[in-house]
Parts: C-alpha cells; sequence; structure tokens
C-alpha cells in the first residue's frame, strides 16, 4: 500500500468514527430521553445495527494498531 492509499484510508476510518461517534451520542441521549418518558425507543434492528458498526470500526481500529506497533516494534499492552 502506498502512503497515499494508507493516508486515504486512515482519513476514511477517522471519517466513520467520527460518524459512529456522533451517532452514538445520539443513541446515549435518545436512551435518556426514553428514560424519562419523552420519547419511544430505538427499534432492536437500529440497536443491532448501531452495535455491528461498534464492532466493524473497533476491529478497523484495532488493525490500523497492529499494524503501526510491527512498524514501530512497540509491545501491545492491553488495559488492565
Amino acid at each position: 500500500m502506498t502512503g497515499g492509499e494508507q493516508w486515504r484510508d486512515e482519513l476514511t476510518l477517522i471519517g466513520k468514527l467520527s460518524t459512529l461517534n456522533q451517532d452514538i451520542g445520539l443513541y446515549v441521549v435518545r436512551t435518556l430521553d426514553v428514560d424519562a418518558g419523552r420519547v419511544e425507543p430505538l427499534s432492536a434492528a437500529a440497536e443491532c445495527s448501531l452495535g455491528r458498526r461498534l464492532i466493524q470500526l473497533g476491529e478497523a481500529l484495532q488493525e490500523r494498531a497492529q499494524q503501526r506497533l510491527a512498524v514501530t516494534g512497540e509491545v501491545d499492552d492491553p488495559p488492565a
């Protein structure tokens, strides 16, 4: 992969993470509104879709980190 392709892939990942972050925020606010009785909950299908996106982007972020670890020689130190 060339430097330009890698840069484009990283920008795409960052864009998707940014969008997902916004969607998570909306989900949290919606959940609070549901608890307060102001709105109906999201459908189970919408929650499943959000969960799948979280997993997919989490895996993409882990893959990116593994590639960086291979280049830098750092050791993967998972959180306790």
